[in-house]
């Protein structure tokens, strides 16, 4: 285990490095000149025993939380090393503290960040630098990130023991995480809690789907697909009727969302999945449902159905307005698009509609949804081992989960970005209105940059009805889905060792399977025989192992 005097070793080697590849965003002019406030708080000293944590807003605007008044009386500053958003960072140029929450936040506490953000494609390489060098920023998003496990980052003094500290700091925080019902994803196997949470209010419906052009459907005579076959016959149209070049449009992060009507199940752990608590993997259990899958994919392929160039496409999702034109006709896209890149095809007499999950006859069944959002809780950020003043760091957060924090970090503040009506319901301001995407960026709290209790449907006032009728049309059941589990030290290590090989070959050969630079008929035994040579049982018994122990929690 690396221990305290070991990282201090190692961050000579990395410190260097370290240097060159992050950025600091600048924290407020006010903070400037100010050190840390040293309040006899440290990590060491945070109190444990019970306090009056009683949330209470003072008249003047000042208040009392997780037992503590705020604003403070001297600046507190922490480093806060957190992934970027592309599009909150230029709406910001760079800064967070042009982003309406985190100044009028820092202005409510007096609890100031210097942010460390790194560039966009290298956050996991950037963290795992961070981690080398042992000189850990207060603050780190993407816990997911440390591969070896939280119970393992708390052990070897990386990230703090916060299961003690958060009942008396953060009670209205406590309350949201309980009233969740899913409590179990932001503690560890043995019981710990080394991550604050990201709680939504309600779970979130999925945010993106196959959207398609209902208005060239019904001149054709054509229901929105729910087979494959249906949506073959539709491609094929978008192709001969309307000249679309690409009739179907996704990504190569998204080739594999439309194949669990045929049991194909494939994403963040290779092709595995569960059913009632028992893990497979999509190419040992159901080879034949993998095949048949990647063969209606060359098909399509080969005959122009679906995007020549979706391999060398490595965004999440390809460019909305092509579907303003009549370049395509089908896309894998998210909903908000419908009320902004994709209203000028509306705005012409064009008509959406969202696709459900395809399946091979009507009236099957779909247990695998890979658009749907597993879970309304999840790991936000950890908080370093050696972060001093960790209380008052806890207690403004938790701020965010009491009625003015939430209505601050989720809408901004009353009166320019919204008002309440006679009901106490918010009421989005003509600016907000005019771009709602953009306006929760530029005002308030992005998800995943902090702790925050999010209010999901916050854009959906603004949002078209069909945007929403989307929504619902995406949803579906989802329970073989594996859930946050956590494997130990020496089972990521492992998995680490086997999956980044199976993950390469796996992925190589199931593009030549689609594009036809190998053939599905004539390889693929001995593609199956080298993806179980490589290790992709034990990958299944790792992870039954990390399953049993989730669902001991």
């Amino acid at each position: 285990m690396m221990k305290k005097w070991q990282r201090t070793l190692a961050a000579l080697l990395a410190c260097t490095m370290l240097a060159l590849a992050m950025t600091a965003c600048g924290s407020p002019a006010s903070s400037e000149a100010s050190e840390p406030a040293s309040t006899g708080g440290s990590s060491s000293e945070a109190q444990t025993e019970p306090v009056d944590n009683t949330f209470v807003q003072n008249e003047d605007g000042s208040f009392i939380s997780g037992g503590i008044k705020f604003p403070l009386e001297e600046p507190v500053t922490y480093t806060f090393w957190t992934t970027p958003d592309a599009s909150t960072m230029d709406l910001t140029g760079g800064d967070m503290y042009n982003n309406t929450f985190w100044a009028e936040f820092t202005r409510r506490t007096n609890v100031h960040f210097e942010f460390i953000t790194p560039a966009v494609g290298t956050e996991r390489e950037q963290y795992n630098l961070v981690i080398t060098s042992g000189e850990l920023p207060d603050v780190m998003s993407d816990p997911s990130y440390f591969q070896d496990g939280l119970d393992a980052a708390v052990e070897d003094e990386y990230f703090m023991d916060l299961t003690d500290l958060i009942p008396v700091y953060m009670p209205d925080y406590v309350a949201a995480v309980e009233a969740s019902g899913q409590g179990k994803e932001l503690v560890t196997d043995s019981g710990v809690t080394a991550a604050l949470g990201m709680v939504f209010k309600k779970p979130q419906a999925p945010i993106a789907g196959f959207m398609i052009r209902k208005d060239w459907l019904d001149e054709q005579g054509l229901p929105v697909p729910e087979t494959y076959d249906e949506m073959e016959a539709a491609l094929r149209v978008f192709r001969d009727e309307y000249g679309c070049e690409s009739p179907m449009v996704f990504t190569k992060l998204m080739y594999r969302n439309l194949g669990p009507g045929m049991g194909y199940y494939a994403g963040a752990q290779n092709a595995m999945y569960q059913v009632d608590g028992t893990v497979y993997d999509t190419y040992l259990e159901n080879p034949d449902g993998a095949k048949e899958y990647l063969s209606l994919l060359n098909r399509w392929y080969e005959e122009g159905l679906i995007d020549q160039n979706f391999m060398s496409n490595t965004n999440i999702f390809p460019e909305a307005s092509v579907l303003n034109t009549e370049t395509a006709g089908c896309m894998v896209q998210m909903y908000s698009t419908v009320g902004t890149a994709l209203m000028p095809l509306q705005e012409a007499g064009g008509e959406l509609a969202g696709v459900p999950a395809l399946v091979k006859n009507k009236g099957d069944e779909v247990h695998y949804n890979p658009g749907a959002v597993p879970s309304h809780v999840n790991r936000g950020v950890t908080i370093s081992a050696d972060c001093e003043n960790v209380e008052i760091l806890l207690a403004a957060f938790n701020y965010l989960y009491t009625k003015p924090g939430d209505m601050l970090h989720n809408y901004g503040i009353e009166g320019e970005q919204y008002t309440l009506d006679e009901n106490g319901n918010y009421i989005w301001s003509e600016e907000m209105l005019k771009n709602i995407a953009e306006g929760l960026r530029k005002h308030t709290l992005p998800p995943s940059w902090a702790p925050s209790w999010v209010d999901a449907d916050r854009q959906n006032v603004a949002m078209p009805e069909v945007a929403l009728a989307m929504q619902e049309t995406w949803t579906s059941d989802n329970s073989y889905m594996m859930p946050s589990v956590t494997l130990t030290a020496e089972e990521a290590g492992e998995y680490a060792d086997i999956s980044a090989d199976l993950n390469t070959f796996l992925e190589e050969n199931e593009l030549q399977f689609i594009t036809g630079a190998k053939s599905i008929e004539d390889e693929w035994d001995s593609f199956l025989a080298t993806y179980e040579s490589m290790g992709a049982a034990r990958c299944v018994e790792l992870y039954q192992a990390a399953l049993d122990r989730y669902n001991a929690r």
